[in-house]
């Protein structure tokens, strides 16, 4: 992203929604998906890795559970994506 203070602000915002999103009583004993957790869909998968490290007030288990494991596999392949021809500027990209 380039910008370490607005990729912080981003995961912030998207812990902030979640957090407004499940005090909501419609929310209350259901399950949420991410498409009601805002529009930026990217922050609100890597706040859920965030929380569960960090902020347990943001941290949702189902959600979790199905975010993680992919979360997981791109830090996993990390290094060969680091050796792969362009992958740092279709990245930037």
């Amino acid at each position: 992203m380039g910008d370490p203070n607005a990729f912080w602000l981003r995961i912030d915002r998207a812990q902030e929604t979640y957090r407004k999103t499940v005090a909501l009583e419609t929310s209350r004993g259901r399950a949420l998906g991410l498409d009601e957790l805002g529009s930026d869909k990217v922050a609100s998968y890597l706040a859920q890795a965030h929380a569960l490290l960090n902020d347990r007030r943001s941290y949702d288990l189902v959600l979790g559970s199905r975010v993680l494991p992919f979360i997981k596999h791109l830090g996993s392949g990390l290094e060969a994506l680091r050796q792969m021809a362009g992958a740092q500027e279709r990245a930037r990209r």
